[in-house]
């Protein structure tokens, strides 16, 4: 502990910090459950997906082709190409949120950067006004 800082005040700041580190760790404790639901889910539907994509192409081997069938085929291949960009579009939406969490972390940091700034402006300040009243006490 540096002398020049009180030790309520470091004692303040530790605090601070751990507050800080409790509330970081429970937002990525969350975020971590997000992401492995989401992962779940999307392991759940690739699965079923490749499964009836399987059925379909089997079903369509034993039986006979005419138009209709030709139709359902066609639309499954749409249904999984839709499907499929979907899961890249979800993918890109993941990207962008962890592009904006370390913005705003670096957001938070900068402003963080700022406020200590502050503080050792106000305690020169209070250093210079201390100065002053023991020159005018003299």
């Amino acid at each position: 502990m540096p002398k020049e800082v009180s030790r309520n005040v470091f004692v303040r700041r530790i605090n601070e910090i751990n507050a800080s580190y409790l509330k970081q760790k429970k937002e990525l404790a969350k975020i971590l459950g997000d992401v492995e639901q989401l992962q779940k889910t999307i392991h759940f539907n690739n699965t079923l997906c490749e499964r009836y994509s399987t059925e379909i192409e089997n079903q369509l081997k034993s039986m006979k082709v005419d138009s209709y069938t030709k139709g359902i085929y066609k639309l499954f291949q749409d249904y999984e190409a839709t499907y499929k960009k979907t899961l890249g579009n979800l993918k890109e939406q993941g990207d962008y949120k962890i592009d904006m969490r370390h913005h705003e972390r670096k957001v938070d940091q900068l402003k963080t950067k700022d406020y200590e700034n502050l503080v050792k402006k106000l305690q020169a300040d209070l250093e210079i006004l201390k100065d002053e009243n023991t020159k005018m006490l003299a």
